[in-house]
């Protein structure tokens, strides 16, 4: 029993493999051994002791929101190689506020690429919510983008010709949402955000902090399991920096979405409750923080 326990998750996994496809598949692949047999003699013998074994250790799966194993990106031309990332793995859970920090070159904007679905992995996966993104392509992917991620940058990317609102609703506009459905979810969240006076005025209208809670906003509208922020505080002064970076901080604590914040300013990681440090294409570091600092109001 006791090795039961020990592989308690491999157990369900391969359970699950089983259940999918059956003994015949599974055998096939590689997956059993004699060890295994001897183990379980049958199918309804191994789904008792593992479930058995779950109810007597209350075992919690992890629900990670973005996992990404041993993801290596190689950039070619011609017979020269770049190795941008190497062998990176790392998982977060949803409420993670995670800052990943390096110097310049050290592969942060290819990771954040790669999390995005923008570009996709040499070697390696990366899961969004559970699901392998680097075979997806075309309409899939694009749909799996808009409806899993929120996508946060340095400088803003609002459209000057709509209004904070119409800014914030925008991602919705390819659904068929009513308008009416669409205003109200996104005078919602900017009013949460403090912009509940401000919704009919254009971005050039607001200031650079205000444009970057729209931008929140509008990364938000969709209820994404992970928003993607890069640099987001790079255009604005060192008081709306740390507005902005506690506000992600705030909305990461609701438990219900992981941000991943790429950030050249180290004072800000105070904020979050994971950092992971690349240097050379490789995670150096990789630390949890007890706890992330809470500005007083």
């Amino acid at each position: 029993m006791l090795l039961v326990h020990t592989n308690i998750y491999n157990l369900i996994k391969h359970f699950v493999f089983i259940s999918f496809f059956g003994w015949r598949a599974y055998s096939y692949y590689g997956k059993w051994s004699a060890s295994w047999f001897m183990m379980f003699r049958t199918k309804s013998e191994m789904l008792k002791i593992v479930f058995i074994d779950v109810r007597c250790l209350n075992v919690v799966m992890p629900d990670y929101s973005v996992e990404a194993r041993g993801v290596t990106k190689v950039y070619r031309s011609g017979s020269i190689e770049v190795d941008a990332l190497t062998d990176v793995s790392f998982s977060l859970q949803r409420g993670d506020f995670a800052a990943i920090v390096g110097p310049s070159g050290s592969g942060k904007s290819t990771l954040m690429n790669l999390l995005g679905t923008i570009d996709k992995p040499t070697r390696g996966e990366i899961y969004i919510d559970g699901v392998p993104t680097s075979k997806m392509d075309g309409n899939r992917l694009a749909d799996f983008r808009n409806k899993k991620l929120g996508f946060i940058f340095q400088a803003f990317n609002l459209i000057n010709g709509l209004d904070a609102e119409k800014n914030a609703e925008l991602p919705l506009m390819v659904d068929p949402m009513p308008e009416s459905e669409r205003k109200k979810k996104a005078d919602a969240l900017l009013t949460k955000l403090g912009l509940g006076n401000r919704l009919r005025l254009n971005p050039t209208q607001l200031s650079g902090g205000e444009q970057q809670r729209v931008a929140i906003a509008r990364a938000l509208v969709r209820d994404p399991v992970l928003i993607l922020a890069d640099e987001p505080t790079g255009d604005l002064d060192s008081k709306n920096s740390e507005e902005v970076v506690q506000l992600l901080n705030d909305i990461s604590k609701s438990g219900k979405v992981t941000i991943i914040m790429v950030t050249h300013n180290l004072d800000l990681t105070k904020y979050c409750n994971r950092v992971i440090h690349i240097k050379d294409g490789r995670i150096e570091k990789d630390a949890y923080v007890k706890e992330a600092r809470t500005k007083k109001r």
